[in-house]
C-alpha cells in the first residue's frame, strides 16, 4: 500500500491501482513490443498485493496500514513468490515480466529457471525482453512518483517536476503524441488511527473513495 499523508487524513492508494497507472502510462510510451502483453504486465505487475491491500497490517507506531517500504522481507517474499504465476494463463509473456520485474527490486527472489523456461516456450528475444523489463521498472518509479509527489524526481534520463496541485512536466517527452497525457488511480481517504487490525480493516473497507488524476506535459 501507497500511504500518502492529506492534511489530517491519510490517502491509502493499493498496490494495484498504483500498478493501473504503470499501465496507463506504458499504453501512451513510444515504441512499446509487443504492446498489449506489455501493457498488461505494467498494469497487473502489482497483483499479488491485492489480498494484503485489503487487510494490510497495522502499524503499531502509527496505527496505519504499513505502507510498502516498511513491510519485512518474509512477507514480501511470499507476496512476490506467486506474483507471476498469477498471470501465466493469461499472458504467459506479461506474466515473464512480472517475474523479472521481482527479481529486478532485490527482495532476494530467485526466478531463473523458471524464467528460462518460459523464456525459451515464447521463443522471447531477450534484448527486447530486458528492454521492457527496464521500461517497467521506470514506469513503476514514475508511478510512484506521482502518488507521493516525488518533486523534483529523476531516473534513466528524465526528469518530473511538479508545477500545480497534480500538474506535472516531464522531459524529455517519451510519450506518442505531444498531448499531456492523464493517468488516475484509486484511493481510499483515512481518518484518524486505529488500534487493532479488525478496526483499521473496518474502516478502510468503509473510507471514503478519491480519484487521483495526474496530468504530465512537455515542460
Amino acid at each position: 500500500m501507497v500511504l500518502r499523508p492529506d492534511g489530517d487524513a491519510t490517502l491509502c492508494i493499493g498496490q494495484a491501482s498504483h500498478a493501473w497507472i504503470c499501465g496507463q502510462l506504458a499504453r501512451r510510451w513510444r515504441d512499446v513490443e509487443p504492446f498489449e502483453d506489455v501493457v498488461l504486465a505494467a498494469e497487473q505487475h502489482d497483483v499479488g498485493w491485492a489480498d494484503w491491500d485489503r487487510a494490510p497490517q497495522r502499524n503499531p507506531d502509527t496505527g496505519l496500514p504499513l505502507g510498502f517500504t516498511e513491510i519485512d522481507q518474509d512477507t514480501r517474499m511470499a507476496i512476490w513468490e506467486s506474483a507471476a504465476r498469477k498471470l501465466e494463463t493469461q499472458s504467459l509473456y506479461a506474466a515473464l515480466l512480472v517475474s523479472l520485474h521481482g527479481t529486478s527490486l532485490r527482495f532476494g527472489l530467485d526466478q531463473t529457471a523458471l524464467q528460462d523456461e518460459w523464456i525459451a516456450r515464447l521463443g522471447a528475444d531477450r534484448e527486447l525482453l530486458d528492454r521492457n523489463r527496464r521500461r517497467l521498472l521506470l514506469w513503476d518509479a514514475l508511478s510512484l512518483a506521482l502518488c507521493l509527489r516525488w518533486d523534483p524526481y529523476e531516473q534513466d534520463g528524465l526528469r518530473l517536476e511538479r508545477v500545480t496541485g497534480e500538474d506535472f512536466t516531464l522531459e524529455p517527452w517519451p510519450f506518442s503524441g505531444d498531448d499531456p497525457v492523464i493517468v488516475e488511480c484509486e484511493a481510499r481517504r483515512l481518518s484518524g488511527a486505529f488500534a487493532d487490525e479488525p478496526t483499521l480493516h473496518a474502516a478502510l473497507a468503509a473510507a471514503p473513495l478519491e480519484r487521483l488524476r495526474f496530468t504530465l506535459r512537455r515542460r
